[in-house]
């Protein structure tokens, strides 16, 4: 069945509960004569920003961000959504030991530590990882969901902020401190905050998030309808709403999250 070319409604199933958006105008799909187009306007944009006066460029400067943000922040929520986690975990490097404000180094050794666990201690492991800038705007660290964990040891049980909080035993670059998901749905949400624009400046063309392959992917289906109630009559339990304006354009979208029984 081919893409609609536009939508106004996209209602994403995930397991347990479903996302219903409504846009106030319709989102158009490009077609790839469009995407070629469109490519060619950014070079050529590119090609003149000698000419854009400071604040123009601040403001492309900024609308290009807030895209990045946004687009990273829906893709790690989406793949949260859609899978059942085990464990939440925060991973530190040791600053003696490791350079913890060389972003891409942490990377090789986060990306080369997955592997080696996923081949030594957990093959059907699970995960999404995601970066937060520490505090003082310069040293890294990284929180994630796991799940499948296989021979992985979750050791030294200690009260810490209200729930009992692990050290994950194969984890040898710092600090590690795991916790058992209670929420699905609120752990996916939450992880999806540490993306901000100071992050999203400061990895500009690099990976933000690392997730295993063998991940479910929520079912998407993008709809145009003619109101909004017509959609949401389908549905029962509406358990959250919420309406947010979209900047750097006119639109307005509507989100809703329903219960399934």
């Amino acid at each position: 069945m081919a893409k609609i070319m536009k939508y106004n409604a996209k209602v994403t199933e995930y397991p347990g509960n479903t996302e219903v958006k409504y846009y106030k105008k319709p989102v158009r799909r490009l077609t790839a004569l469009q995407k070629e187009q469109r490519a060619k306007e950014i070079a050529e944009t590119k090609e003149r920003q000698s000419m854009l006066s400071p604040e123009q460029l601040e403001s492309k400067r900024q609308h290009s961000v807030y895209v990045s943000m946004a687009r990273t922040k829906n893709i790690i929520y989406s793949i949260a959504q859609a899978n059942i986690w085990n464990w939440f975990v925060t991973f530190t490097f040791d600053p003696e030991r490791y350079p913890s404000d060389n972003y891409d180094k942490l990377v090789v050794f986060l990306s080369n530590w997955l592997k080696n666990i996923r081949k030594r201690y957990a093959p059907d492991l699970k995960y999404i990882l995601v970066p937060e800038l520490h505090k003082d705007g310069k040293k890294y660290h990284f929180h994630g969901l796991f799940s499948d964990c296989g021979n992985l040891e979750f050791v030294e049980p200690h009260f810490y902020r209200g729930k009992t909080n692990y050290t994950l035993k194969q984890y040898g670059f710092g600090f590690s401190s795991c916790s058992l998901v209670e929420d699905n749905a609120r752990c996916a949400s939450y992880i999806t905050k540490y993306i901000t624009k100071d992050l999203c400046c400061l990895t500009a063309n690099k990976k933000r998030y690392w997730s295993s392959r063998n991940l479910n992917k929520p079912v998407i289906t993008e709809l145009m309808v003619d109101e909004m109630d017509t959609l949401l009559n389908s549905f029962d339990n509406i358990s959250y709403s919420t309406s947010l304006d979209m900047p750097f354009t006119d639109n307005n979208m509507s989100v809703f999250h329903i219960n399934r029984k």
